[in-house]
């Protein structure tokens, strides 16, 4: 067995004293620890978690004031704020959700954002709630970046996308769902800043899979991407389940797409009877694009049907519910169908439908801008 030669002196004496520092160190940190996590918040944790709310609240104040631990002043401003465990206390609540602002908790930071921006407990000042909201962003707080990106979103009047643009991603990245549907509406339509497919299929993906969402707008987008091979690769069985969703949920422009492609067998098989269900129902609700393609639907498939058939069998409207364009000429006044002779109706009647069979016109998308960039048959 390879022997290694003992350490010089000066490091033996060296580890020696990291020995020594090592037993100091262990002998301080259960006692730092302790003071790091004192009975009093540990126990108010203990009694919020279990709805023991006027306890929660007293244990809270007594760490909030001992030590200005920002978890403690932000629950307990919530519990005033709430009314939980005693009477509301709005002032109250604004001073401690302050406490824990200037302590670094985000969510202190959002709360009195919130409410210095609404005058709950104080006189309304938008500037200040605007830096207590930013504090709570850079915290790491998304909903105070998704409240931030709101004042640049929600006013037409003064919308400004490049200013709500890094907010809503910023809120997505940190969790908040609600605001990964705009972030990809942004980055999908370039507005704001440069487009980015793929920023906004991952936005549009983290939006739709939360099942509480009410933007299943975002499902449909990322359903169009997912077809259309955006931002990614095409994905088309991906992209019909995606249109379900949001059609499921009452997007209906969602509707008009999954119907397309149950009709077509794109990304699954054909079901024109789903199809058709879901434009009427949806045209029915009051969207004029599903009603638009079932309408344009159900002229191509009648059209279809016309031109497969034998020349002299071919039919309209007229030609169907007027039996006399089937009689021969001397006999249109009354009688019946010439079943023999010299043809001259039935010839007649293949020379008047060859003139006024229609020609079988193809579907044409047209995209437009909208939540979720919808689509709508329309004839050529």
């Amino acid at each position: 067995m390879l022997s290694l030669p003992p350490p010089p002196p000066i490091r033996r004496a060296w580890l020696l004293q990291l020995s020594a520092c090592l037993l100091v160190l262990c002998s301080v940190a259960p006692v730092a620890f302790a003071q790091a996590m004192p009975p009093e918040g540990a126990a108010a944790d203990r009694a919020f978690d279990t709805e023991q709310f006027a306890e929660a609240r007293r244990l809270y104040r007594v760490d909030c004031d001992a030590r200005r631990d920002g978890h403690s002043c932000q629950r307990l401003g919530l519990l005033l704020v709430q009314g939980l465990g005693g009477a509301e206390d709005i002032a109250g609540a604004r001073h401690y959700a302050r406490l824990a602002c200037d302590a670094g908790n985000g969510r202190g930071c959002n709360q009195i954002g919130l409410m210095t921006r609404e005058g709950r407990g104080g006189a309304p000042n938008p500037a200040e709630a605007a830096r207590y909201l930013d504090r709570g962003c850079e915290l790491g707080w998304g909903y105070s970046c998704f409240v931030r990106a709101s004042a640049y979103w929600d006013d037409e009047a003064t919308r400004d996308d490049a200013r709500s643009r890094p907010y809503f991603d910023r809120a997505c990245r940190l969790g908040t769902h609600d605001a990964c549907y705009f972030i990809g509406f942004l980055a999908d339509w370039g507005k704001g800043g440069p487009a980015d497919e793929a920023r906004a299929r991952a936005a549009y993906t983290q939006a739709c899979e939360q099942a509480q969402t009410e933007r299943w707008e975002s499902c449909s987008a990322l359903a169009t991407l997912l077809e259309e091979g955006r931002g990614g690769a095409v994905a088309l069985p991906q992209a019909r389940r995606r249109y379900a969703m949001a059609c499921d949920n009452g997007v209906l422009f969602a509707c008009n797409n999954l119907a397309v492609m149950e009709a077509i067998g794109q990304g699954g098989p054909v079901d024109r009877a789903a199809a058709y269900r879901r434009l009427d129902r949806a045209c029915a609700a009051g969207d004029a694009k599903n009603c638009e393609t079932a309408r344009v639907f159900r002229r191509i498939e009648q059209e279809s049907r016309l031109a497969a058939q034998p020349a002299d069998r071919r039919t309209d409207e007229e030609f169907r519910n007027d039996p006399r364009m089937w009689q021969e000429p001397s006999q249109r006044r009354g009688g019946s169908r010439a079943a023999s002779g010299s043809g001259q109706g039935v010839s007649w009647a293949r020379q008047q439908m060859q003139s006024r069979t229609p020609q079988v016109k193809t579907c044409r998308w047209k995209t437009y801008e909208g939540y979720g960039g919808g689509r709508v048959c329309v004839q050529e």
